[in-house]
């Protein structure tokens, strides 16, 4: 899936747990990389195993092959309208949910997917009415009833959408951080989020870190030439033993911090789910 923005496209990867999503993150990368290093691959398959959506993020100025951000202010709006895209929801404009796969509408409050012309409720995939006495309608290949605000896309516009948790590496931590309140993420996960600038010990990033009302994980390794960061109010920090600013010694460790605290995060079920991993990425579009 390609999103446009100000800045230029960016590409976004969509990988789906089996059953009905809970959540969505978005995962971004550091400065020069990619969305494929081993700590933004742990926290994919933590979150699919929670039963997350899961897109992964190449932003504008790595997709036109530039290793440097540029400008904080163009960065962070480049990552709000990526947001807005993947909730489906141009600016200012209210959106109507869905049937996936066949764009007839949902009827508000009832998660029903309406017969064009007749009002009636419809069998998904089938475009007939659905059986007499049944209210809901089910979501195609589960049997899973419909929801309102999650069956159009990813994240919905309005009352139930999914909740999104956003994050990154490095520069791409900084970004989750930065634009959590404008994009109304409910958490942000940090990987090794660069304290102290290259060169300059004596400057801080603390105060990217300080995201009120939002819940946040901070994953550094203790041997991160980039500093890592303390224990702060509202913040969960793990610090693991050996791990450089690479994250990529024992990946899984990430991801174990990371399966701990997102069910705590958004009131999920502690007991990861049994029915898969995920189905196959894919790009969406």
């Amino acid at each position: 899936m390609e999103v446009e923005t100000a800045s230029g496209p960016a590409r976004v990867l969509i990988e789906e747990p089996d059953g009905m999503p809970l959540f969505l993150v978005a995962l971004t990368h550091g400065a020069g990389g990619g969305v494929d290093t081993p700590d933004l691959l742990a926290v994919r398959d933590a979150a699919l195993r929670l039963g997350g959506v899961v897109a992964r993020i190449t932003q504008p100025y790595r997709v036109r092959g530039a290793r440097a951000p540029g400008s904080v202010a163009r960065q962070d709006a480049a990552w709000a309208e990526i947001i807005t895209a993947l909730r489906g929801q141009p600016q200012g404009e209210p959106t109507e949910p869905l049937l996936p796969g066949s764009g007839e509408p949902v009827l508000p409050g009832s998660g029903e997917p309406v017969l064009p012309g007749s009002g009636e409720p419809v069998l998904p995939g089938s475009g007939e009415p659905l059986p007499g006495g049944s209210s809901d309608a089910l979501r195609p290949g589960s049997g899973e009833t419909l929801r309102p605000g999650r069956d159009g896309p990813y994240l919905g516009g309005g009352e139930g959408a999914l909740p999104l948790v956003q994050g990154g590496r490095s520069n791409g931590a900084r970004v989750a951080c930065r634009t959590a309140a404008a994009v109304d993420a409910v958490a942000v996960i940090a990987l090794a989020f660069p304290l102290r600038p290259p060169g300059r010990p004596d400057r801080s990033r603390a105060a990217e870190l300080r995201i009120p009302g939002r819940k946040l994980l901070i994953v550094s390794g203790d041997r991160d030439p980039f500093g890592v960061p303390g224990r702060r109010a509202g913040a969960r920090v793990v610090v693991l033993a050996g791990e450089t600013h690479a994250l990529s010694r024992r990946p899984a460790e990430v991801g174990r911090a990371v399966a701990a605290w997102l069910p705590r995060a958004l009131d999920l079920p502690r007991a990861p789910r049994r029915d898969g991993a995920r189905k196959s990425a894919r790009p969406a579009g």
